[in-house]
């Protein structure tokens, strides 16, 4: 399976970081998809493995509706961005909001700092 920011264009295949350089290996895959849902939902009727961020899939995980493969070949982390509109004075629940994802997303990473891995139905 392959997810790509527009479909028609081509995937860049399968991430890993090796000896400290991003290495990009093509795959074939049945599909190809442009949305997270349709990625997920593909691993999940058994269409193959996908490549995600652990914190989109560690409720999947510890049910063990989706199983790790390839631990060892983790893509880089990706960044997680929060955006708001700029302001001198930042609305409380606008600063609650991001102390609160800061939490739930420390609490996932915080296990073992991966967050990209290669998992599979």
């Amino acid at each position: 399976m392959h997810f790509v920011n527009t479909l028609g264009a081509r995937s860049t295949g399968f991430e890993a970081v090796v000896d400290g350089t991003l290495v990009a290996t093509p795959i074939q895959g049945s599909i190809t998809v442009n949305n997270a849902e349709a990625y997920l939902a593909s691993c999940l009727a058994g269409l193959g493995i996908i490549q995600v961020p652990r914190l989109g899939v560690v409720d999947l995980l510890a049910r063990g509706e989706i199983v790790e493969v390839l631990p060892q070949c983790a893509a880089p982390s990706m960044p997680l961005t929060l955006m708001y509109a700029n302001r001198r004075n930042l609305p409380r629940r606008v600063q609650a909001v991001m102390n609160w994802l800061a939490e739930v997303v420390g609490e996932h990473l915080a296990g073992d700092g991966v967050v990209s891995e290669g998992v599979a139905r």
